[in-house]
């Protein structure tokens, strides 16, 4: 046979393929093959999940084409018979021969095959649902910039160039990078910084990616809101939903499924709104917590310095609490502070300001309540108060000299100074200037001495440090120093024109008291010093006994010494400048050193110099090495470093001797070993203008103390507190950090020296309505050589019953009777209340014009102060009930019950009023509390009632929980709201058509029943009215044809629920209407109703015909026969009834009347 040919018909791709397969062959020497049963096809397949198929002879071939296998001409041809990529590819059937190369494999044919990817993308990351605050939702929806991975990465993909709505994504795979909430280390491609954060990204792949086969991204959002009676809402709390829809498509056109991403939103709570100053910065102005500002019933604490009261410097950010969106990033970047005003999500707020002028009309102060109303609880549920201060409140400052501390030398003529103590002299003598921002009024002096002299004899030695090693506890937290809490000694130092004179040598504070015109005082402290020149004699306490207990945070065993507690009469000529202690280190307390934080060179060892004195330094000997200090050390005088005498570890005999301090250190490395303690002393400070040591004047005696332990464990609970029941504070006492920050914590005064303490911290409450009894112990163990010792220390806290609450009774309404009434009796409690309201109808007959009224009672009691031996709060002298007719207002207007203990005595104030405000307008006041809670006097036209509130008497009241008083009010309460209800809407008449047969072989009448029902908008309560009732035959309007009601021929039965049973005797055939009016029971009538129905003849003749009729037939003229036979023809007998053959017999009698009814 001759060799096969083959016409060209591939595509440009696999054309291309073809030239490469021409070259193969051409270099390869192939050669074609003869004709055989083997035949090429071109081919279909579908690739696998990897974009790869493997073509077989099997699938191209027809014959058996034995030893033949395939190459495609592919991206990849190496790989013989497997297809790589979509595409149209040119394959070659060849003849192996056997050999065991391809060198002279021959081509059996050609063919093409199309290799199809029918494999959508697969999504190999989603996004994780999410949930925001409500506020959120239009942020969120369809924007492109919270597309990206979750977390700190501010960057978003850029959208495809074509896509008009910024939500298509083109090569969408991820790439590499961090930040997968599947942690495959993608990211999405073509980031573009926008500072927006993102809510995730759904990562696809396509299985012929390796193919140059492209995802394309596209998202959509569908938002979904619930309302407050949702399930959603709820169950969930769910504000709103959006559904992120992920749909990704292959190059192929191949679409994955969709994925839905689920984003939640949610309302904030309220606890998470908080206060800050806002912008502009650099303002007078000033905001605090209460509890830091030292008025713990406000929430924020804002102050306006300024010298008149201009409330204009109020700004909306600076009083307005506000929540952090989840894509509030801050530092300018982007700023999402979302406001409470400002806040949606079925939340809105009012605000309620009381003015107070200050500083005599120079200031005011604002008591801010602003109230937050839940639309979906109905009520307000939060109120945030806010005190607003605007005025002077700076007191006067002081600048100090750059040369402080200050020296001042003795006089010529003694050991003592003088100086001015008037504004002038003072910034003359010391250069501290004392400025006030509005006016300065006066100050006034007072100096303080550290060490006291009587004829140059020390009678009384300070403390090293002049300020309280324990100041009182202030917030924000401030030093000793900044509240001039001062340790050392008050001297009353005269004063002889303007001059303080007789100060002696040594330090000293000069303590300023300076006053604004604006009752604004600051005290102003200073240290400052006067020195000699004679050396002081040192004496230290050779009886010293130390033993380790717990102190300054340490539970190991600690102990401090101070050079007071050391010095036993140390002395100078003229003053004792200060005295100081130091101690030896052994080895074994290396440790312990450096825990303290004495390690300043944070090389984690003590350092010291091989010398004592600075002059007996190496000549060598250098301080500093490599950047870093070659000595640990103290910096006492605060020059910046440690090199001066006694500020370092210094070697002295052979021992390490820490630097001079006020007190020194002991640890339980030091139990059972002598210590060697030195007090040192100087008379004058070293002189501030000369670098040189020696114009101080030292001195110093030491001793060796033994440590010993032989604390037993004790400790002090906090005092016994009483607290109201509305306490915020209450709701931390579990927390035993956040308890004892309020609460008090327990002191362990003694015992917790060398060996642990375990505290079991507990609570136990014996509360009732949120007041009795809350006990707090600290169980304390220590475990010692001889076993367990516990000891227990209790706080009682007496949790007080404080009733505060408001009621709102409501003024009278007029309702149709299908419209709800709306206005009902509100309560709002305020402390520590449950109030329980029972509504009681009772109906009267109307007295005017509306149809009825009602009389609506409500009672409502208070169950926390209620007790079953006081009997029932609702019966005839204990219920307090509320006069309709005060102020001549018989329900036109709202009652308000406002039940308050604003001096907080147990004692509650009753308050009629016509707002929510009491001892305003005209109140009534029901007398309860003899004080009226503390009021100076009642308002101007407020008046006091006759009557007492009811109260349960002293000899049967004894509440369980009540710890605090033998009787209590009743706390109840009733009022009557009257409700005038109207209608004026007829009621309505329906029936439903019927046929009723007339009686055969009688008279040939019909008795009909027809049952109507009547439906009024109001109630069921409805009348016939019978003389309206009727009925027009054969549905005339000709009134003087009707068939009025009379009895007997009518009869009515009233079935109830509206419904009535009308019967009319001996009606004749036809089509009637029965004619039907009501009444209901506000006088409405019905429209006269026509009911219609039939009247009819039901059966029909029975007709008797003769059996076995013949008859001949007659010629028709064209040769057959017909004859006529009638209807009579059969008739064996007459028939009769009402409308059968004629009249005769049962037919009606001449003059009855029969309407539309056929004649048979």
């Amino acid at each position: 046979m001759g060799k096969m040919t083959f016409t060209s018909w591939m595509t440009k791709s696999a054309s291309m393929s073809l030239l490469i397969l021409a070259a193969w062959l051409l270099g390869s020497n192939v050669a074609t093959a003869q004709a055989t049963n083997c035949g090429c096809y071109n081919v279909t397949v579908t690739l696998d999940a990897n974009c790869q198929f493997n073509l077989t002879r099997n699938l191209v071939s027809d014959g058996p084409c034995a030893g033949a296998y395939v190459r495609v001409m592919d991206n990849t041809p190496g790989n013989g018979s497997v297809i790589d990529c979509a595409g149209v590819w040119t394959y070659g059937l060849f003849d192996g021969r056997d050999t065991e190369t391809t060198t002279d494999d021959v081509v059996i044919c050609w063919g093409k095959v199309t290799a199809e990817d029918k494999t959508a993308p697969a999504l190999i990351c989603p996004p994780a649902d999410i949930t925001l605050d409500c506020y959120d939702v239009n942020y969120v929806l369809n924007e492109r910039r919270t597309i990206g991975n979750v977390g700190d990465d501010l960057r978003s993909p850029r959208p495809a160039a074509n896509a008009t709505d910024g939500r298509t994504i083109n090569n969408a795979e991820g790439v590499a990078g961090t930040g997968d909430n599947c942690q495959l280390g993608l990211n999405p491609p073509g980031l573009v910084d926008d500072n927006y954060k993102n809510l995730g990204y759904a990562y696809y792949k396509d299985n012929c990616y390796n193919c140059g086969c492209r995802v394309t991204l596209k998202w959509t959002d569908k938002v979904v809101f619930y309302s407050c009676t949702d399930i959603e809402f709820t169950r969930d709390g769910y504000y709103a939903k959006i559904e992120r829809e992920w749909v990704a498509t292959d190059c192929n056109g191949m679409r994955a499924d969709a994925y839905i991403q689920d984003i939640f939103f949610t309302r904030p709570d309220l606890d998470d709104f908080v206060f800050s100053i806002g912008a502009p910065a650099n303002r007078p102005v000033t905001g605090k917590t209460g509890v830091a500002a030292g008025t713990p019933g406000y929430d924020w604490v804002v102050e306006y310095q300024s010298c008149t009261p201009d409330k204009s410097l109020i700004l909306h950010d600076d009083v307005t609490p506000y929540d952090l969106s989840y894509f509030h990033i801050g530092g300018g970047v982007n700023t999402r502070r979302i406001y409470i005003d400002k806040l949606e999500c079925n939340y809105s707020v009012s605000i309620k300001d009381t003015e107070f002028p200050i500083c005599g009309g120079k200031g005011v102060k604002i008591d801010r309540e602003l109230y937050v109303f839940d639309w979906c609880a109905g009520k307000i549920v939060d109120t945030f108060h806010i005190l607003i201060k605007i005025g002077d409140f700076e007191a006067p400052k002081a600048t100090y000299a750059h040369h402080a501390p200050y020296v001042i030398s003795t006089g010529p003529m003694d050991c003592t100074a003088a100086f001015p103590v008037n504004v002038v002299g003072i910034k003359s003598a010391f250069g501290v200037e004392i400025k006030d921002n509005c006016t300065l009024a006066n100050v006034s002096v007072s100096v303080y001495t550290k060490d006291l002299y009587v004829k140059g004899i020390l009678v009384n030695e300070g403390p090293e440090s002049p300020w309280c090693t324990n100041p009182p506890t202030t917030v924000p937290a401030t030093t000793a120093k900044e509240q001039c809490c001062i340790a050392w000694a008050k001297i009353d130092y005269a004063i002889m024109n303007n001059q303080m004179i007789g100060v002696p040598v040594g330090r000293h504070v000069m303590k300023i008291e300076a006053f604004d015109g604006c009752y604004n005082s600051s005290t102003l402290c200073f240290e400052f010093e006067v020195k000699d020149k004679i050396a002081p004699v040192m004496k230290c306490d050779d009886d010293l006994h130390i033993s380790l207990s717990n102190a300054n945070g340490y539970v190991d065993g600690y102990a401090q010494v101070t050079a007071a507690d050391i010095d036993e009469g140390s002395w100078d000529n003229c003053k004792l400048a200060w005295i100081a202690v130091r101690r030896n280190v052994p080895t074994s307390c290396t440790a312990s050193f450096i825990l303290k934080g004495y390690d300043s060179n944070g090389n984690n060892k003590i350092d010291a110099a091989p010398f004592d004195d600075p002059k007996d330094a190496p000549a060598n000997w250098k301080w500093i090495v490599d950047g870093k200090e070659v000595v640990d050390g103290i910096d006492n005088n605060g020059d910046g470093d440690i090199f001066d005498r006694g500020e370092f570890f210094a070697t002295k005999g052979g021992k390490i001797m820490t630097p001079l301090q006020d007190a020194v250190d002991f640890f339980c490395c030091d139990l059972a070993e002598r210590v060697t303690i030195e007090l040192w002393g100087a008379d004058t400070a070293d002189n501030p203008y000369t670098q040189n040591i020696d114009e101080s004047n030292w001195n110093y005696c030491w001793n060796d103390v033994l440590i010993e332990d032989k604390v037993a464990p004790t400790c002090v609970a906090p005092w016994d507190i009483t607290v109201d029941c509305d306490e915020k504070n209450l709701a931390i006492i579990e927390d035993k950090v956040a308890s004892a920050a309020v609460f008090g914590d327990v002191s362990i005064t003694t015992g917790s020296d060398c060996a642990n303490l375990d505290t079991v911290y507990t609570v136990t409450k014996n509360l009732k309505c949120g007041y009795g009894k809350i006990v707090r112990s600290w169980a304390l163990t220590k475990n010692t050589v001889k076993g367990p010792i516990t000891i227990t220390c209790y706080q009682t806290i007496w949790v007080r019953p404080i009733h505060q609450y408001d009621i709102c009774f409501p003024k009278d309404v007029d309702s149709d009777c299908k419209t709800p009434i709306i206005d009902t009796v509100l309560t709002d409690e305020l402390s520590c209340d449950i109030l329980a309201v029972n509504i009681t109808d009772k109906r009267y007959d109307a007295s005017d014009d509306e149809c009825y009224k009602i009389f609506r009672t409500y009672t409502v009691i208070n169950w926390c102060a209620y007790d079953d031996r006081c009997g029932d709060p609702m019966a005839e002298g204990s219920v307090y009930v509320v006069d309709r007719g005060l102020w001549g207002n018989y329900g036109k207007n709202p009652i308000y019950m406002l039940v308050r203990d604003r001096d907080r005595d147990l004692n509650e104030e009753f308050w009629l009023s016509k707002d929510l405000t009491p001892n305003n307008g005209d109140d009534i006041y029901v007398r309860g509390d003899g004080n009226y809670g503390g009021y100076s006097s009642l308002g101007s036209s407020v008046t006091i009632s006759e009557g007492l509130m009811p109260f349960c008497k002293p000899e049967i009241y004894a509440h369980p929980y009540d710890y605090f008083q033998d009787w209590e009010y009743y706390h109840s309460f009733m009022y009557t709201q009257i409700i005038k209800v109207y209608d004026e809407v007829a009621p309505v008449v329906t029936a439903p058509r019927d046929t009723f047969c007339i009686r055969e072989g009688a008279d040939c009448l019909a008795d009909v029943t027809i049952t109507v029902a009547a439906t009024d908008n109001c109630t069921d309560k409805v009348t016939l009215e019978t003389q309206y009732l009727m009925v027009a035959p054969g549905q005339t309007t000709n009134a003087g044809s009707m068939i009025l009601y009379a009895t007997p021929r009518w009869s009515t039965k009233d079935l109830g629920n509206g419904q009535f049973e009308i019967t009319v005797k001996n009606l004749p055939v036809g089509t009637h209407d029965l004619i039907v009016v009501v009444r209901d029971e506000c006088g409405n009538l019905s429209k006269a109703t026509r009911i219609p129905f039939v009247v009819a003849d039901c059966k029909g003749p029975a007709p008797i015909c003769i059996n076995g009729l013949s008859t001949e037939l007659m010629p028709n003229g064209t040769g057959g026969g017909m004859m006529a036979v009638w209807a009579s023809d059969f008739v064996a007998s007459d028939i009769y009834d009402c409308y059968g053959q004629g009249e005769a017999k049962n037919g009606p009698e001449t003059g009855d009347q029969v309407l539309d009814q056929p004649r048979w």
